[in-house]
């Protein structure tokens, strides 16, 4: 090859390299901005000299309009659609009860009790709407409350993990140690169980006591199993708490941890993370698990809890939704459970992914496992998220408490 053809060649190159450069600069800074497809805007759009053209589409209107229809806010509610003051089955007012109220509880008397934050002040809600103290004393900086059933007495923890118990009929306070955690109080509120956490794992117990801490009873050694222990005490004192172990990738079996060491039967769950709440007989429980055949959705079920019966008559209700979120009536014939809409895979997992989905509620017959819809609240807001829900003493008002910390009441037939 001569080097005149070497040199034509490198001259070529030099030159091609240069156009390619040139049209990347224009490519990228100087090319105008393409126009957009002729389907961008809807026939009916019209570009207004000195205004901006909507960037919501008619279609795109439609597609929320649809999204959001099965919401019942007041807004929402179908024209000529009847808006029921008691819960039958439809549309059903809610009142608020409280703007906000932190750890709201029922009296014995119907009344709400709760804590203001704000103020570290008790007060309590009375029928006629007024609003008293419940005690002068304040508390500061309270982060998690346990009611005793009657509201009369409360275990209030601190983020320090300092740990006190008041009795607000009596007016007295007192100390419970700090190692004491996941309290409970039994139904007549003149026992209390909770987890003893020491800094060894031998030392991790679950304990029961006299609510001002005396006559500390070491009932079974948990290890590093707190997280799979829920202290739960039976209507009959006989069991303080639930222990789950995994007894297959999707199930697990319930360990039922007497008060006197006593040995009951076991059951095992279709479902992994159990929690469940005892029917005030003491014959059921109600609770919730979740497995890979339902996208690991929480699920309500049914079963025997007491003697021989633990594990009988296992009911799957059907119900997407955890048993925190249910009320259970006095009798023990019925449920009202606050179910989210459309719960997305691995709610069960990470219930913080429910925490803004629209809640309808159902009724649970707890003798047959019937489940109705009982209302789809309607009021001020797009729609209600439950955060917790219980019953008035009389059975004829169902509370809840939505994500932030307000209090509604829904009329019962």
């Amino acid at each position: 090859m001569s080097e005149k053809f070497k040199k034509n060649l490198v001259i070529i190159g030099f030159i091609v390299i240069v156009i390619i450069i040139a049209y990347a600069i224009y490519y990228f800074f100087f090319r105008p901005a393409p126009k957009p497809p002729s389907y961008y805007f809807t026939p009916s759009t019209e570009i207004i000299p000195g205004q901006l053209p909507s960037i919501i589409n008619e279609n795109t209107n439609r597609r929320i309009e649809e999204e959001y229809a099965g919401l019942p806010s007041i807004e929402r509610v179908p024209q000529g659609a009847v808006i029921s003051d008691k819960a039958k089955g439809g549309y059903t007012a809610v009142q608020k009860k409280l703007e906000a109220g932190a750890f709201p509880k029922v009296g014995k008397d119907g009344s709400l009790v709760y804590y203001d934050s704000s103020q570290g002040r008790f007060y309590k809600r009375n029928a006629d709407g007024s609003i008293t103290l419940l005690t002068a004393q304040r508390f500061y900086a309270v982060s998690r409350i346990t009611w005793s059933d009657d509201a009369a007495k409360a275990v209030l923890e601190y983020p320090d993990g300092s740990n006190i118990v008041y009795d607000f009929n009596e007016n007295k306070q007192s100390t419970l140690p700090k190692e004491l955690q996941d309290f409970d109080f039994s139904n007549n509120g003149q026992m209390i169980a909770a987890e003893a956490i020491g800094q060894q794992t031998e030392n991790n117990w679950i304990v029961t006591s006299n609510p001002d801490g005396a006559n500390i009873q070491f009932i079974e050694r948990i290890g590093d199993q707190a997280n799979n222990v829920d202290v739960n005490i039976s209507p009959n004192n006989q069991v303080v708490a639930t222990y789950r172990e995994n007894a297959s990738a999707g199930s697990q079996e319930i360990v039922f941890i007497g008060q006197q060491g006593e040995n009951f039967k076991s059951m095992v769950v279709n479902g992994l993370g159990f929690a469940g709440q005892w029917t005030p007989s003491g014959e059921k429980l109600l609770y919730s698990a979740f497995q890979p055949a339902n996208g690991f959705r929480p699920t309500l079920s049914l079963s025997g809890a007491f003697g021989d019966y633990i594990g009988a008559g296992n009911i799957d209700l059907g119900l997407q939704t955890w048993s925190d979120k249910c009320a259970i009536s006095a009798d023990s014939s019925s449920a009202y459970c606050a179910v989210p809409q459309n719960l997305p895979e691995g709610s069960g997992w990470y219930p913080e992914l429910a925490q803004n989905l629209p809640d309808t509620f159902y009724k649970v017959d707890l003798t047959s496992g019937q489940t109705t819809l009982l209302a789809e609240p309607v009021g001020n807001q797009p729609f209600y998220s439950a955060a917790s829900v219980f019953l008035s003493p009389d059975g004829k008002t169902l509370y809840f408490q939505d994500q932030s910390g307000s209090v509604y009441g829904i009329n019962l037939p």
